[in-house]
């Protein structure tokens, strides 16, 4: 396993990765313990990209992210007669849209 968030000199490899134990416990209590499914990534949302809901009644719903915590997203959708309309939404649950 490498450290993704470390670069290297020649881009062809990265550093491998050092997992504390405190780590690999609080992995495991995730995996154990959540009622949604968890998935690891390395995507980060940023205020302004815009994101498709992915999962749940609200699967294809697009909007702009309006404020981002940890685990959420506070996103805000246009509505052209109405103006806006803001949700709050699990992470796991959106996608970038490119």
């Amino acid at each position: 396993m490498t450290n993704r968030s470390a670069s290297s000199g020649n881009n062809l490899t990265k550093p491998l990765a050092i997992v504390s134990d405190n780590e690999i416990n609080r992995l495991k209590f995730m995996l154990g313990q959540s009622d949604v499914p968890v998935t690891i990534s390395d995507q980060q949302y940023a205020e302004g990209d815009t994101v498709r809901v992915i999962r749940g009644s609200l699967a294809g719903l697009e909007g702009k992210v309006l404020d981002v915590n940890s685990s959420q997203s506070e996103i805000t959708v246009r509505l052209e007669y109405f103006g806006c309309a803001k949700l709050i939404i699990d992470t796991v649950n959106l996608e970038m849209v490119r």
